[in-house]
C-alpha cells in the first residue's frame, strides 16, 4: 500500500517528506498519505494510477509578466499608515468602524502626506454568528462583511433606522466592539431600508449589472446567509456542518426550495453586497481624490473557514477534511492548525483558475495595493487532516507560475500593486521569484535582526513594504515597556521564570535598539526608563525605518494612537478580546495629538512627497 499512496501522493502533488527548521527530515506516513488522498476524492482502496499534475504544478518559476508597480515607485519611495477598520473610533459610528470612516480617514491621512492606508481583511464573515470575528477566519473571501456597511450613508435611511440612543452611547464609548449588538441593529435597519426601498432597488440599473456580474458565486453566497439567519437548516446557528444533510449543498431540494419561498431574504443578502462594494469603491475613490497615489491597501487572508459559504458553495476548488497550518518548529513544538480550509490545486486547474482570479478580481477592482497574507502559500501550503494534528501534516504542492501569471494580469488590469507576506518557513529560491514578480516583500521591524543586533534602514531591500509592527506583534510602545510580556503571563502563555527571562531579554532589545538610533543620529534614547522613553522611541524608529530604501513603509494607526495592546495574541481565542479592540481616541483626537503629530511629521520629511 505504501508504494501506491507514494505513486498516487506524487501524482497529486502532495510532498512526502520535508525538512524541518532543525534540519530533520520528516516523512509523511501512510494515514496522512492516504487522509489527503481521500480528502482529494482519490479511493485509495483502488490503486488507480492518477495523471500527474507535476508538469501543471511546475516548479519556482516566475511569469513572464511581472506585477504592476507605480511609475513613481521605481526609484521613488512612499508611506501610509495601517488600520483595524472596526477599530476606528468617530462620533458617528454605531460602535464599529466602517467604510465611512475608511473614507474619512484616508482623506485626512492624504492631507497628512500618506500615499496609502491600509485595513485587516474585509472579507465575509458569518452574519449568524457574530462571535466569530477574525477576520483572518472568513466565511468568503471573494464577498465583503456588511457589518462595514455605513448605514446613514445607505440611500433611504431615515433617523428612525437608528439604534436606540442609549445602546449607541455605550456602543461608541466601549472599548471593545460589541459585534452581536452592531450585528442586530444593523440588519434590522438594512431590512427595514431594503423593504421601504424595494421597488427602487429592483429597477437599479447598477444593482442588475452587480447581480450579472457576480452570477452564481453571489447568488449562492446570498443563500448561505440567509439559510444561516433563517434557522431552519439546523436548531441553532452555526456553520453548514451542523446542518441538516438535506441543507449540505445549494443544488439541494432543500436549498432551491428554501431559496423560492425565501426569495426576499436572498435578494437582500445580495443588496448588501452591492451597498458594501459601492461604498468601499466610493472609499478608494475618495483616497484618490484626496491625493493618495496608491489609496487603499486590502489584505487578503490565506484561507476560509471550513464551514462556511466558500466550502459550501464551491466544493470543486475548495476542499474539506483538510485545514492549513504550519509544520512543528523551535517556536511551536506542537506545529500549528490555522483551521482554514485550502484550495484544491486540481480543482484550480482544472477550471483554469478562474476562482483564483475572481477572488483577486474581487479586491483589486478597489485597491491601489493588497497583502497576500503567507504569500509562499502559492507555492505550497502545510495540509493537516482533520483529527491527525500538525504533525502528522504534509505539504501540498501548488501551480505557482500558473498563480503568479493570473495574480500579474490582474494586478497590471486594475494596476495594483502586491505585497507578499513572506514571514517564516521561506522555501530556497522563492523570495527569487517574487523579485522576479515585482511581488513586493513584507519586512518588520521587530523580527529583522540577527541575534542581538537589529538590522539598520540600509539593509532592507527596496522592493518590500517595511513596518515596525503587525496584527500579530506587540505594539510599539507594548513592546517598548514590555507589556506584552505582562499580558502573556496573565494568559498562562509564560510562566514567571520564563517572563522574567523575557523581561531581561526586553531590556537588552532596547539598548541595543537605542544604539542603532544613535549611530544614526537619532538621538540618545534612555532604554533603561522604558515608560519615560517609550514615546521619543515610537517616533525615532519610525523615523529610522522610514530612511529605509524599501518602496513601501506602513506606520500602525494604533501605534500613533499610543496604544499598548495588540490587535490579536496569537495562541489565543476566548482568553483575550483579539480583533475586538477599538482605537484609544477619537480620530479628530488622535490628530491633535502629540503622538501622532511628531511621527507624522518624522515621515514627511524622511519621505516628502514631490
Amino acid at each position: 500500500m505504501s508504494d501506491t499512496l507514494d505513486r498516487l501522493a506524487d501524482a497529486l502533488g502532495i510532498e512526502t517528506r520535508y525538512w524541518a527548521l532543525s534540519g530533520e527530515e520528516v516523512f509523511a506516513g501512510d494515514d496522512t498519505k492516504e487522509a489527503i488522498l481521500t480528502a482529494l476524492g482519490v479511493d485509495v482502496s483502488e490503486g488507480a494510477e492518477r495523471p500527474s499534475l507535476r508538469p501543471a504544478l511546475g516548479g519556482l518559476e516566475a511569469p513572464e509578466k511581472a506585477c504592476f508597480v507605480p511609475g513613481f515607485l521605481e526609484d521613488g519611495r512612499c508611506w501610509g499608515v495601517a488600520c483595524q477598520l472596526y477599530g476606528l473610533r468617530t462620533a458617528r459610528n454605531w460602535g464599529m468602524g466602517d467604510f465611512e470612516d475608511l473614507a474619512r480617514l484616508a482623506e485626512m491621512l492624504a492631507a497628512d502626506g500618506a500615499d496609502f492606508l491600509g485595513v485587516n481583511p474585509l472579507h465575509a464573515l458569518f452574519l449568524a454568528l457574530p462571535e466569530r470575528v477574525s477576520p483572518f477566519y472568513p466565511s468568503s473571501r471573494r464577498f465583503l462583511n456588511p457589518l462595514y456597511i455605513a448605514v446613514d450613508d445607505v440611500a433611504g435611511f431615515t433617523q428612525e433606522d437608528r439604534p436606540p440612543q442609549s445602546w449607541l452611547n455605550e456602543a461608541r464609548a466601549a472599548t471593545l466592539v460589541d459585534y452581536p449588538g452592531v450585528t442586530r441593529h444593523k440588519l434590522s435597519a438594512l431590512w427595514r431600508i431594503f423593504n421601504r426601498e424595494r421597488e427602487q432597488i429592483l429597477v437599479d440599473q447598477d444593482f442588475a449589472r452587480f447581480r450579472e456580474r457576480g452570477g452564481q458565486a453571489l447568488y449562492d453566497h446570498a443563500l448561505f446567509e440567509a439559510l444561516s439567519l433563517g434557522g431552519l437548516a439546523s436548531p441553532t446557528p452555526g456553520g453548514w456542518h451542523v446542518w441538516s444533510d438535506e441543507f449540505h449543498s445549494p443544488d439541494s431540494a432543500a436549498s432551491r426550495g428554501y431559496a423560492e419561498e425565501n426569495s426576499d431574504a436572498v435578494l437582500f443578502q445580495m443588496w448588501l453586497q452591492f451597498t458594501a462594494d459601492a461604498q468601499l469603491a466610493e472609499a478608494q475613490r475618495r483616497a484618490r481624490r484626496a491625493g493618495m497615489r496608491i489609496g487603499l491597501y486590502l489584505d487578503l487572508a490565506v484561507g476560509v473557514a471550513p464551514d462556511g459559504s466558500a466550502t459550501w458553495t464551491d466544493t470543486r476548488t475548495t476542499v474539506n477534511g483538510i485545514t492549513v497550518g504550519a509544520p512543528p518548529d523551535y517556536f511551536n513544538a506542537n506545529g500549528q492548525d490555522w483551521g482554514l480550509a485550502p484550495l484544491s490545486p486540481a480543482g484550480l486547474l482544472d477550471d483554469d483558475l478562474e476562482p483564483f482570479r475572481a477572488l483577486l478580481d474581487s479586491m483589486m477592482c478597489h485597491a491601489g495595493a493588497i497583502r497576500i497574507d503567507h504569500a509562499m502559500g502559492l507555492y505550497r501550503q502545510f495540509w493537516i487532516p482533520q483529527g491527525l494534528g500538525p504533525a502528522k501534516g504534509a505539504y501540498m504542492r501548488y501551480p505557482l507560475k500558473a498563480m503568479l501569471a493570473v495574480l500579474a494580469e490582474v494586478s497590471q488590469a486594475y494596476e495594483s500593486l502586491v505585497i507578499g507576506e513572506d514571514l517564516g518557513v521561506v522555501p530556497d529560491g522563492f523570495r527569487e521569484v517574487m523579485r522576479d514578480t515585482a511581488l513586493h516583500a513584507y519586512k518588520v521591524f521587530l523580527f529583522e535582526r540577527e541575534e542581538s543586533r537589529f538590522r539598520g534602514p540600509q539593509e532592507y531591500p527596496p522592493a518590500a513594504l517595511a513596518c515596525v509592527t503587525t496584527h500579530d506583534t506587540p505594539s510599539l510602545l507594548g513592546w517598548w515597556t514590555g507589556h506584552d510580556i505582562d499580558v502573556r503571563l496573565g494568559l498562562d502563555l509564560l510562566r514567571p521564570d520564563q517572563a522574567d527571562s523575557e523581561r531581561q531579554q526586553r531590556a537588552g532589545d532596547r539598548r541595543a535598539v537605542a544604539r542603532l538610533l544613535a549611530e544614526h543620529g537619532l538621538g540618545e534614547i534612555d532604554a533603561d526608563d522604558a515608560e519615560g522613553s517609550a514615546g521619543e522611541a515610537a517616533v525615532q524608529i519610525s523615523r529610522l525605518l522610514a530612511r529605509s530604501p524599501s518602496r513601501l513603509l506602513a506606520v500602525s494607526l494604533d501605534d500613533l494612537a499610543g496604544a499598548r495592546d495588540q490587535p490579536n495574541v496569537p495562541g489565543t481565542m476566548d482568553e483575550h478580546p483579539n480583533w475586538r479592540r477599538r482605537l484609544r481616541v477619537d480620530l479628530d483626537e488622535l490628530r491633535a495629538s502629540e503622538l501622532y503629530r511628531r511621527t507624522i511629521e518624522a515621515l514627511r520629511e524622511e519621505r516628502p512627497q514631490p
